[in-house]
């Protein structure tokens, strides 16, 4: 059909031609961008997919940049670190360089002096000054914190106190003064706690003599006697208290001197005790001030004087060797005028006191003798010391509690020697951790004369000897060869080289014979988890709680301690997801000299004038730096732990991750320039084929002139 109006050709071949221009176009986008999907229509599905893979790729790359930078972190402190090791071992051999006083100077160990007291300095700025992007990494400021871990009532020679800076404390225990008095009787409260104190004393005129009875209400707080008004005597109410079971259980009686006339009162005539009295009426707490709080504080003696004058009572701290606390009172004191008169009324002094009970008892000098009592321990309790928490990951929780239980108790090496006096000679040879030592004894040799050379030498042996008089067989005196570490490595080797020396192994609670004996590592959980013991270390590594701590050796299997992480470290994401289990939280301890240390003290102490000091105390120094280069070692070993375990392994899997990643969303969305240059050939041929035909189309009206003509 030949028509001009419509050209249905020249539709089709512009139809063709507007395709076949889209699909150059394509062509040329793809390549010009390198991007198969260009916009939304290009790949609708694929255009989601691409874009969630993108998310993860840019969550992928800043956790890997993440990490880096906290490698970068550790590195920092790590360097610095390897600095105050150097420094450390320089004081290293600056105390064993004092400690030659035979060939040394008093000039040359105060010049000693003078390069510890330098390097002191240095690790004090060391740690002041170390920082990564404007924030410290040594003072303590990453460190985590804790609550105190309990109370610990363990007596007036327990060794409690902190190694993080929390009081000392120490509890002072008298003998509870008069508690109650009645007619020529003295009642005394058995139990402390002042719900002892304030009960009414009843004599009842009810019964005849040798008939006597007594009964006691803990709710009304009294305890009523029937009597025999006439006859009874203080003697026999004594005896009557003793023999009631509940009575006796509370208080005790005595008849003071010239109390043995007869009790003359009605019914209610009755004395009611003093609030001054009970066995809390002599007891008050010794605490390190604010100012002087920590280790340094701790493992004082505590020694009180009855023999001053009224009026003059004073308190005086000596350090260095000793450490002796002295508080001079007259005999007749009472607890708050020690506490106001002798410790509270020196400005600035170490130690202040305050009272448990009502702290009206009255000192005597003849019952009262406390020269053994220390301070010291962990944390304000003695209940653990020394606790490094490494990581600890709170999830959604604001804190982290942690209970204790200990199921078994670390146990020293022990061997027991019971025989006396030595019957015939006798080579002996003592070992333990430490070292071994040969000792020739000769007939005769007491069991106290072995105990002072074995001891003499017992920081070469690591085995103390003590003596239990009178408690072997037959009566005589047993000697006690007890290793100074706990656990399992630690031992006691008593072996005769010549003679005869039977020892036996007590820790079973089985006597054994024996020529060794080594010790028992401690067994706990916490949180219900089983801790790995090392004597008396413990360690727990699980996914959310990293830490260790040393357990005091007074307490017992079934004990609890509980303590709580409320905060501190330092939080790295090293994941894409901001989620608990893709962050690390990591503490790291101060280095300053007032942190760093251990149970023997702290390395401030080695200062110029400190308890430590080349000249005072160069034993405790070098017990004291050898314990501080420990801390810092294995300071360093968690955190390059952390660095290769955590930080390096984190790297590379993300790193493999983000390969992956990044293949399949170029899968997706990247153009492939062998297709699409086929393609860009293909739509330019037929873009020119389709210009051609679409000019014939065009020009076939024109055929119809042919028919006009």
């Amino acid at each position: 059909m030949t028509r001009i109006n419509t050209n249905v050709s020249s539709i089709v071949a512009q139809k063709n031609l507007a395709r076949s221009n889209a699909d150059l176009q394509q062509a040329l986008t793809r390549l010009s961008t390198g991007l198969r999907i260009n916009v939304g229509k290009d790949d609708p599905a694929g255009l989601i997919a691409s874009e969630v893979l993108r998310s993860d790729i840019i969550s992928v790359e800043r956790a890997i940049t993440n990490s880096e930078r906290a490698n970068q972190l550790i590195a920092t402190a790590d360097s610095a670190l390897g600095q105050v090791s150097s420094l450390l071992n320089d004081i290293r051999g600056l105390v064993s360089e004092a400690a030659n006083t035979g060939a040394l100077s008093d000039a040359q160990i105060a010049a000693d002096q003078l390069q510890v007291d330098s390097s002191l300095e240095a690790i004090d700025r060391i740690a002041q000054t170390t920082a990564f992007q404007g924030r410290r990494l040594l003072d303590g400021s990453l460190d985590f914190i804790t609550t105190s871990a309990g109370t610990a009532d363990i007596g007036a020679s327990a060794t409690i106190g902190s190694t993080n800076d929390a009081a000392a404390f120490v509890t002072v225990d008298g003998d509870g003064g008069s508690a109650f008095t009645a007619s020529g009787i003295v009642f005394t409260a058995k139990i402390s706690g002042s719900a002892y104190n304030g009960f009414d004393i009843l004599l009842k005129s009810a019964v005849a003599a040798g008939s006597e009875t007594v009964s006691i209400n803990l709710v009304t707080k009294t305890v009523s006697f029937s009597i025999d008004s006439g006859s009874t005597t203080a003697a026999t109410l004594v005896t009557v208290l003793a023999n009631n079971a509940l009575a006796s259980a509370v208080f005790s009686a005595s008849a003071i001197e010239g109390g043995g006339a007869a009790v003359v009162g009605s019914d209610t005539a009755g004395v009611t005790a003093s609030t001054a009295s009970g066995a809390d009426s002599n007891k008050f707490i010794i605490s390190a001030t604010s100012g002087n709080e920590g280790i340094a504080l701790n493992d004082v003696k505590v020694v009180i004087v009855t023999t001053g004058t009224a009026g003059s009572e004073s308190a005086s701290y000596t350090t260095g060797a000793t450490n002796v606390l002295t508080i001079t009172v007259d005999g007749t004191n009472s607890t708050a005028n020690v506490i106001a008169a002798a410790i509270n009324a020196t400005a600035d002094f170490e130690f202040s006191a305050s009272t448990t009970g009502l702290g009206f008892g009255i000192f005597d000098g003849a019952t009262l003798t406390y020269d053994a009592a220390t301070t010291g321990g962990a944390l304000g309790s003695g209940n653990i010391s020394d606790l490094q928490i490494d990581q600890a990951n709170f999830g959604t929780s604001t804190q982290i509690d942690a209970t204790i239980t200990i199921d078994t108790q670390a146990q020293q090496g022990a061997l027991t020697y019971s025989g006396g006096t030595l019957s015939g000679d006798l080579i002996l040879e003592i070992g333990g951790l430490s070292g071994f030592e040969v000792f020739n004894f000769g007939t005769s040799t007491t069991v106290s004369q072995i105990r002072d050379a074995l001891n003499l030498v017992s920081d070469a042996t690591g085995i103390s000897a003590t003596v239990n008089t009178g408690t072997a067989d037959g009566g005589g005196d047993e000697l006690v060869l007890t290793s100074s570490e706990y656990g399992s490595d630690a031992f006691v080797s008593a072996r005769a080289l010549s003679g005869t020396l039977a020892t036996f192994a007590d820790v079973s609670g089985t006597p054994t014979a024996s020529t060794r004996d080594n010790g028992l590592d401690i067994e706990l959980r916490i949180n219900g988890v089983k801790a790995t013991g090392d004597g008396l270390r413990a360690t727990l590594n699980t996914s959310t709680l990293d830490l260790n701590f040393s357990v005091n050796s007074v307490l017992t299997a079934g004990d609890t301690i509980s303590f709580s992480i409320t905060g501190g470290g330092a939080i790295f994401q090293l994941g894409p997801d901001v989620v608990s289990n893709q962050q690390a939280r990591l503490g790291i301890q101060g280095v300053s000299t007032a942190t760093l240390g251990g149970v023997s003290g702290t390395l401030f102490e080695l200062r110029t004038g400190g308890a430590k000091d080349l000249r005072t105390d160069v034993k405790g120094a070098a017990k004291v730096i050898e314990e501080v280069i420990t801390s810092v070692t294995e300071l360093r070993g968690r955190l390059g732990a952390f660095q290769r375990t955590t930080l390096e392994t984190n790297i590379f899997t993300l790193q493999d991750t983000l390969e992956n990643l990044t293949d399949a969303e170029s899968s997706i969305r990247d153009a492939d320039f062998a297709a699409e240059s086929a393609n860009l050939t293909r739509a330019q041929i037929l873009v020119q084929s389709g210009t051609s035909v679409l000019g014939i189309a065009n020009s076939n009206p024109q055929n119809v002139l042919a028919l006009l003509r």
